[in-house]
């Protein structure tokens, strides 16, 4: 009768595969976990950024109520953070109340709206309203 010294060569395969699994589970949690922390990052400076842009507006206003409504002013778009966000911006009013929007897109190369010939994958749209 011989001895049995080791491993059949379909136990060490199978013990690879479960490793390779295991191993391959773990890089999937943490691409995911990465992805959703750029994200979030991403998001809390589009906030940001949009509520800077509506104080700017805001700021307009009070300078000059009269003619703010009158003739608010035109949209803009512009992009920040080295070109890494676009801000757009647009006001209407009908005359004693105006409603501001602030879009603000982010990363890059996606296929969202165009800001000086870049596509963006996210966005954050706000929007609020002025009285005289």
């Amino acid at each position: 009768m011989t001895k049995n010294n080791g491993q059949s060569l379909i136990e060490v395969l199978a013990a690879l595969a479960i490793v390779a699994l295991v191993i391959l589970g773990i890089v999937k949690a943490t691409t995911v976990s990465v992805k959703n922390a750029n994200y979030s990052q991403g998001q809390t400076k589009a906030v940001s950024l949009a509520q800077e842009k509506i104080t700017d507006v805001i700021v307009l206003k009070n300078a000059g109520p009269q003619s703010f409504f009158a003739s608010p002013p035109t949209p803009t778009q512009e992009l920040v953070e080295g070109g890494e966000y676009c801000i757009k911006t647009v006001v209407s009013s009908d005359g004693q109340t105006a409603t501001i929007e602030v879009y603000v897109y982010w990363g890059e190369n996606g296929v969202g709206s165009d800001c000086s010939g870049k596509q963006y994958f996210h966005n954050y749209h706000v929007e609020t309203n002025v009285t005289n």
